[in-house]
């Protein structure tokens, strides 16, 4: 009997082993097929969105990432390098085979001479070198760190910065910051790099726009991923939003004809995307002189109506903020050398990021330089209106004509003068816009396009458009040497400000078509210590952490031996 229970026994043990073996089996065969990964975050701060899902599932090449984040570091240094390992991580999990990664680290040189020159090389490819302080008690140290990374893909590259770097930030969140724009910035870099062809981005001329020394940092930008080339409206009778994805009107100081007015809205009927940089008055620091001022004047641009019909007014004012820029002023002489002093000028507002647009998340500040006023009208339901950039609490606009003068630095403008809070000064529109031509074209014109066998669209279809009361915006300063000031560079106090990287969020939301741009809204919770509090309980967490586990597993110990002798005891 015993020898049959026995092997009963065996048999049983031996089936259930088999079944338990099946079951993993059977578990592998279907998670080859059936592939799910759990977030179980509040956030989701690991899972990746689905146009990022798409793009990596859908890769022909390897993807192979280079990071430069290795070393010791401080500890907000370490949770962005951890961070970026997790989502890399995330990329490979949907990539498979065709995305590889590697972590470097850019010091680790022997000879000072390497370690410089291989920084220097990434410099040249668009890293940044930053160097990060820590102390450790009395002992202050400086480490050299390359927050970025390099994406290759079939020959070609794309460097990425993953750091932040508005200074209203504290660490913690900089790098909070930075961590939920891991995504979208690698996701955009590979959706660039598989793209076959570029984009075209078209700049109107023959209307005293920004001259090319004007656009050059812009131009340089946008040319490593976008074809840009300049069009002349009064020679088009027709622009295909296939060939042309955006119409850019930079700062056109001379008024549209009929013609022209109707090529630009059949664009956008047909779907064409047109960013709007216009300033409805002429007001230049440059036009002062040895007067000390000027009274603006209106451009009469003949773009008023168009604007309007399609859901947004500049009005003819200019805006004086007390969050603005500084030029010098001259007060005196020593010994024939000239003496400046930087007082404030109300009529460079320096403007705020608004809203939770995918444009402006984490965007910086942006200098503005004789801005107007702008509105939304309710023109179309069928158009939403977000507003991208407003002035701050404290401003207000003057009606034209403006008298603009020198003496304005002396002005101290109180918070009851500075009535107009939030004025608005970049609008994003989106949706189906009515023609400006719509029950206006004349017969003639009718006739003439009947004869070209051009269609008139009147309601167009599903497309964006970006409006900018401030021409200046994307203007970039050209010295008298001929030199050239990166755009959103103040001249006068060297400060960088984010036009450019405005200017770019807006068109890559423009032609987004795949919703990567989405991912850029994504929100991590910061959770910080209570650092007070921390540093009182400090020697009761350490011993809850550390003491308990130790006297709760003691205490198991004691209790299965107490039990186990009273039971064969028995």
């Amino acid at each position: 009997m015993a020898i049959k229970k026995s092997s009963s026994n065996k048999l049983a043990a031996t089936l259930q082993l088999l079944i338990i073996l099946a079951i993993l089996v059977a578990v592998n065969i279907l998670g080859n097929y059936f592939f799910q990964r759990i977030d179980l975050t509040e956030d989701k701060r690991f899972s990746l969105s689905k146009p990022t899902k798409n793009l990596i599932k859908d890769l022909e090449d390897i993807v192979y990432i280079k990071v430069y984040l290795e070393g010791d570091f401080p500890a907000d240094i370490k949770r962005l390098r951890d961070a970026t390992k997790e989502i890399l991580m995330e990329f490979k999990a949907y990539g498979g085979e065709n995305f590889e990664y590697e972590f470097i680290d850019p010091t680790n040189f022997d000879d000072p001479n390497q370690k410089k020159q291989f920084l220097e090389a990434l410099i040249e490819k668009g890293l940044i070198v930053v160097p990060v302080r820590s102390y450790d008690g009395d002992e202050y140290t400086e480490k050299t760190t390359v927050p970025g990374l390099i994406v290759n893909y079939k020959g070609r590259e794309f460097p990425i910065i993953i750091t932040e770097a508005q200074k209203a930030m504290s660490n913690e969140e900089r790098v909070n910051s930075s961590i939920s724009m891991l995504e979208y910035k690698m996701s955009n870099a590979i959706q660039k790099l598989k793209e076959d062809g570029f984009k075209t981005v078209a700049f109107s001329v023959d209307h005293g726009e920004l001259e090319n020394a004007e656009l050059q940092s812009l131009a340089d930008e946008l040319s490593r991923f976008y074809f840009v080339k300049r069009v002349d409206l009064k020679k088009q009778i027709v622009l295909d939003p296939k060939e042309v994805e955006v119409l850019v009107i930079a700062r056109p100081t001379q008024p549209f004809e009929r013609p022209e007015k109707f090529v630009i809205d059949q664009y956008i009927m047909n779907g064409g995307k047109v960013m709007w940089f216009i300033d409805p008055l002429a007001a230049a620091l440059d036009s002062i002189g040895g007067g000390k001022e000027f009274v603006t004047s209106n451009y009469n641009l003949n773009l008023e109506d168009q604007l309007f019909k399609y859901g947004a007014r500049i009005n003819d004012d200019l805006v004086q903020d007390a969050q603005c820029g500084y030029i010098p002023i001259l007060v005196g002489y020593i010994e024939d050398e000239p003496q400046t002093t930087m007082d404030k000028w109300y009529f460079n507002p320096i403007l705020n990021p608004q809203g939770n647009s995918p444009i402006t998340k984490n965007l910086g500040l942006v200098y503005g330089q004789f801005v107007s006023s702008l509105d939304t009208v309710n023109q179309n339901p069928k158009v939403k209106k977000t507003v991208l950039l407003t002035t701050s609490k404290y401003s207000r606009y003057l009606r034209n004509p403006v008298q603009v003068s020198l003496d304005a630095t002396k002005l101290n403008l109180t918070e009851e003068q500075l009535n107009k809070p939030y004025l608005p000064a970049a609008v994003l529109l989106e949706g189906e816009f009515t023609s400006v031509f719509k029950n206006r074209l004349f017969e003639s014109m009718r006739t003439f396009l009947d004869s070209m066998n051009i269609s008139v669209k009147e309601e167009g279809v599903e497309t964006k458009m970006l409006v900018v009361s401030d021409g200046d915006l994307i203007r970039n300063e050209v010295r008298g040497d001929g030199s050239i000031l990166p755009l959103g560079t103040d001249q006068f106090s060297g400060k960088r400000f984010s036009n450019k990287e405005f200017f770019v969020n807006a068109l890559e939301y423009l032609v987004d078509n795949t919703g990567l741009m989405e991912t850029r809204n994504k929100e991590f919770t910061l959770r910080l210590l209570d650092r007070g509090k921390v540093k009182e309980e400090k020697r009761k967490w350490q011993f809850i952490n550390f003491v308990m586990p130790l006297l709760i597993v003691l205490w198991f110990g004691v209790m299965y031996n107490f039990i186990r002798k009273r039971k064969y005891a028995r």
